[in-house]
């Protein structure tokens, strides 16, 4: 599989793990279904693995015994840690999915 290859599986991996993740914590913390918007969410997870550096992309790449099913997952629990560690609001996770960086900032703060 080439890295154009793997990043696409990967982009579609995460958002079915992460924004079904984002979306229950934002309803967890008091947020209307109404006023989670899953386009954004989706939008704002493919731009975060768009903007990864191809460092990133090349430790998948090598990983055998890794699954991009496993880096997914493993990427939507941190930005849950995240929203946990930061006691992120509903409107705290809005701010953050409205932001272009809002993701990336979350995931550097707890790595």
């Amino acid at each position: 599989m080439t890295i154009q290859g793997i990043k696409k599986d990967l982009v579609k991996k995460a958002a079915k793990a992460m924004v079904p993740r984002l979306r229950e914590e934002f309803l967890s913390k008091g947020g209307r279904q109404e006023d989670f918007d899953e386009a954004l969410a989706m939008n704002r997870v493919c731009s975060f693995f768009e903007s990864q550096p191809p460092v990133f992309w090349d430790q998948i790449a090598i990983s055998e015994d890794t699954s991009l099913d496993d880096i997914a997952q493993d990427i939507a629990d941190s930005l849950e840690e995240a929203i946990y560690l930061e006691k992120m609001s509903a409107e705290d996770i809005l701010q953050m999915m409205k932001e272009e960086e809002g993701i990336s900032r979350r995931l550097k703060n707890i790595r």
